[in-house]
C-alpha cells in the first residue's frame, strides 16, 4: 500500500505546538529521585516501558539477560535488601553510549572535543539529557523554555534532546535542532521527582535476551557513580557490610570515580571493580560525577562523556569529555561541543547556572531500513513539520518473566491542535498491510498492536493527514533475531 494511498483514507486553522522527537516513545532506564525523600533509599533504577508508560521495576526475564537492580547487583551480600537501602546511583550507562567525537582546535593551542557523523550520506547523532529540577530561567524559544514554569513543577523528569548540526540527509528537524522528548506527566513522575541518571540501552539489552542486534552491542555491564550519601553510609564502620561487593579499596570509594559490573548468564553480576578513576577524568581535587554516556569498546574504552553537579564543577562545563585520550588535555578532561564550538547546553536552552543529571548519546552512524529487531529508531521521516515519530517492538511477560508474545507500539507526538488523523501502515511478512487509523485528541498518539509468533520482519509506515495538509512519515523494518 502506497503513503499516498492511506492518505486518503485519513483526509478529513493549524497551530504546531513543540514537538518531539523520534526518541520520544522509546523505552527507557532511569534512576529516580524523590527530591522530598532526604532519607535512604530514595533513589530507584527504574524502567519506562515503550510508549507513554508510568515507570515500573526492572524485572529477571532469563539467565542471559541482565537485572538492572540495586538488589542484583549486590547479590554478592548476605542482606542484598537491606544494604540497597543505602546504595544508590547517581549516573548510569550500559556501555552503548557511542557518539563520534573528534579533537579540534577551537580554544588556544589545546584542542576541544566536538561532535561530527561520519557515517557517509546519511547519519545522525544525538544526545538526551535531564536537567535540575530548579533551573535557570531559559532564553525564550528554546525546548527548555516550553516546560519550564517555575521551580518544584517537574522539570527534573522531563527529557530533552539535541540533534548534531553534523548529521546528514534526515529531516531538518532532526539537525541542529533541539526537542522536548517525555514529560513527568507520561511517565507517573510527581512534581517533586527527578531523573538523575537515564541510559535508553536498559530495556534493549533486556529485550535482546543476550542476542545482538543492531541497536546494542548487548554489552552485559553496568557503568554507574555513586551518590555522597552512598560514599559516605557504605565506608567507615559500615565497610564491613558492603566489601563484599566490591573488587576494590575502601579509597577508591568516591564521587568521582566511575564503576563497572559484569553480568554472567547463571551467575549474575560480578563485584564491583573501578572503570575510570579520578586521575583519568581529571577530578583529583573532587567532583561528583551526576551523568556519564560510555561506549565500551577497546578504541574508546579511554573516553566518557560526563558531568560534574554544579557543586563541585570548579567552572568547568556541564558536558565534558574524559580519560586518556583527551589530548592536550592537562586537567583529564574538556568540553563536548558541537562542530562549529557551540555548547550543546545552549542549544537546548541551558545556562551556566542550571544543572545537567542524566545524559544518554546515539550514533547509529548511517540510516537503515533495518534498525533493530526489538527497538526502532526510524528517523528516515520526509515530514516537513515537526511531528515526531517513534516504534518499538518489544516482548510482553507474564510476573515469572515467561515470554507471553510479542506487541508493536507506535507513537506520534508533536501533532498540530487540529481535527486530524494519524494512521499507520504495518506490513507484516507475507501479510497484506494493515492500517491502524486514530483520530487525532491529543497531541500524542500511541497504537498498540499484537504481532503473531515467529515474524521475522515488520515494516511500518505512517501518515498524518487533515483538512489542510497531509504529511508523510517514516518506513522502517524491525527485525527478529
Amino acid at each position: 500500500m502506497k503513503l499516498s494511498t492511506l492518505a486518503l483514507v485519513l483526509a478529513v486553522p493549524v497551530t504546531l505546538i513543540q514537538a518531539q522527537s523520534p526518541l520520544s516513545g522509546l523505552p527507557q532506564g532511569l534512576v529516580m529521585h524523590d527530591t522530598s525523600n532526604t532519607g535512604t533509599g530514595a533513589r530507584s533504577v527504574l524502567k519506562k516501558p515503550a510508549g507513554d508508560k508510568h515507570l515500573v521495576s526492572f524485572t529477571a526475564v532469563n539467565n542471559a539477560a541482565p537485572t538492572y537492580t540495586t538488589e542484583a547487583l549486590l547479590h554478592h551480600l548476605v542482606d542484598p535488601e537491606v544494604a540497597a537501602l543505602n546504595f544508590e546511583m547517581n549516573a548510569i550507562s550500559t556501555g552503548n553510549d557511542n557518539l563520534p567525537i573528534q579533537a579540534g582546535p577551537y580554544a588556544g593551542s589545546e584542542p576541544e572535543y566536538w561532535e561530527v557523523v561520519s557515517g557517509g550520506q546519511s547519519g545522525w547523532a544525538a544526545i538526551s539529557l535531564s536537567v535540575s529540577d530548579d533551573p535557570e530561567v531559559p532564553p525564550a524559544g528554546t525546548a527548555l523554555a516550553s516546560r519550564y514554569t517555575g521551580p518544584g513543577n517537574g522539570i527534573g523528569s522531563d527529557l530533552f534532546s539535541y540533534w548534531f548540526d553534523t548529521n546528514v540527509n534526515i529531516p531538518s528537524d532532526l539537525i541542529d535542532v533541539a526537542h522536548f522528548d517525555l514529560g513527568h506527566e507520561h511517565i507517573g513522575a510527581g512534581s517533586s521527582s527527578q531523573i538523575t541518571g537515564l541510559d535508553t540501552y536498559m530495556p534493549a539489552v533486556v529485550e535482546s535476551r543476550g542476542t545482538p542486534n543492531h541497536v546494542v552491542q548487548v554489552i552485559r555491564k553496568w557503568f554507574f557513580t555513586l551518590t555522597p550519601d552512598t560514599v559516605t553510609n557504605i565506608t567507615g564502620p559500615n565497610w564491613s557490610t558492603y566489601v563484599g561487593a566490591f573488587n576494590c579499596l575502601e579509597s577508591h570509594i568516591g564521587t568521582n570515580y566511575v564503576y563497572t559490573a559484569d553480568w554472567t548468564p547463571g551467575s549474575g553480576w560480578s563485584k564491583i571493580s573501578v572503570e575510570f578513576t579520578p586521575a583519568e577524568l581529571g577530578l583529583t581535587g573532587g567532583g561528583d560525577i551526576d551523568a556519564i554516556a560510555f561506549f565500551d569498546v577497546p578504541n574508546n574504552r579511554e573516553r566518557i562523556v560526563f558531568s560534574l553537579s554544579l557543586a563541585t564543577s570548579a567552572g568547568r562545563e556541564q558536558l565534558l569529555v574524559g580519560g586518556a585520550e583527551v589530548l592536550g588535555a592537562s586537567s583529564g578532561n574538556k568540553p563536548l561541543r558541537v562542530s562549529g564550538g557551540a555548547r550543546i547546553t545552549a542549544k537546548i536552552g541551558i545556562g551556566n547556572a542550571t544543572e545537567v543529571d542524566a545524559i544518554c548519546t546515539y550514533d547509529p552512524e548511517v540510516i537503515s531500513e533495518n534498525y533493530g529487531h526489538w527497538i526502532a529508531l526510524p528517523v528516515e521521516n520526509t515530514t516537513a513539520d515537526d511531528i515526531g515519530c517513534s516504534a518499538a517492538r518489544y516482548r510482553v511477560y507474564d510476573n515469572n518473566g515467561f515470554v507471553l508474545g510479542e506487541q508493536l507500539l507506535l507513537q506520534a507526538t508533536g501533532l498540530p491542535n487540529e481535527t486530524a488523523a494519524i494512521g499507520w501502515i504495518v506490513t507484516i511478512e507475507g501479510s497484506s498491510p494493515v492500517i491502524i487509523r486514530k483520530i487525532r485528541t491529543a497531541d500524542r498518539m500511541e497504537a498498540v498492536m499484537p504481532l503473531p509468533p515467529g515474524v521475522e520482519h515488520v515494516t511500518v509506515s505512517a501518515v498524518y493527514a487533515s483538512r489542510t495538509q497531509t504529511l508523510y512519515s517514516w518506513e522502517v523494518r524491525l527485525l527478529r533475531q
